[in-house]
């Protein structure tokens, strides 16, 4: 869909079609809200349009500087989840992702990875990789869409703009004081989004 037909979906389900309920800015505030949410709720696989590269992201003692837009040229989204892969320069391997629960690893000096069998974790917004030796390593990561604008598609799969208009209008409901409608367009798409997310977790 383009920004144009989610702004009419989300007019007619809002039921203001003529736009005197709703007006533009908050229609707009709403979308970029829920695409956001989506982003945060929905597993990374489905999130490959807006997935985005750094090569040779700097690092010292083996940690980054914050991942920001200065440093990977795009804001990332989703944390420790948001990073797809670390790729070591100096060897081309792979690092593998640790989980936060083992965030003590890093912590621990009897502990540095190796060469063959490099780690790395986000922590507080930057990226620590062991072994700390490690200077550079390219970096895939789910950045933040693009805001939409009257001139700015939404960048999702387009399997996913339903999804978004109805976050919306969960959100457009509540500001009008109609909690049950709210709530019912909520969960139409959270249980959409729970459906998507159960593909990935019966695989595991």
């Amino acid at each position: 869909m383009t920004i144009q037909e989610m702004r009419t979906n989300l007019s007619n389900d809002c039921e203001d079609p003529s736009g005197t309920k709703f007006f533009a800015p908050q229609q707009y505030e709403a979308l970029n809200n829920a695409q956001l949410t989506v982003v945060r709720l929905l597993h990374r696989n489905y999130l490959t349009e807006i997935g985005a590269e750094k090569s040779g992201l700097a690092l010292t003692g083996g940690v980054s500087a914050a991942l920001n837009a200065s440093s990977l040229g795009y804001v990332l989204i989703k944390g420790n989840d948001g990073i797809i892969s670390v790729k070591i320069l100096s060897s081309g391997r792979f690092a593998t992702k640790l989980e936060n629960e083992e965030i003590a690893l890093i912590n621990n000096t009897f502990y540095d990875g190796s060469d063959i069998d490099p780690t790395y974790i986000v922590i507080g917004g930057k990226l620590f990789v062991r072994p700390t030796s490690i200077a550079s390593v390219d970096v895939n990561f789910i950045r933040k869409p693009a805001t939409l604008t009257a001139s700015i598609d939404c960048e999702l799969n387009e399997s996913l703009h339903e999804i978004v208009v109805q976050i919306a209008e969960s959100e457009l409901w509540a500001s009008y004081n109609k909690t049950v409608r709210s709530e019912e367009a909520w969960k139409k798409a959270t249980q959409k989004i729970a459906a998507m997310n159960a593909v990935y977790a019966q695989s595991k």
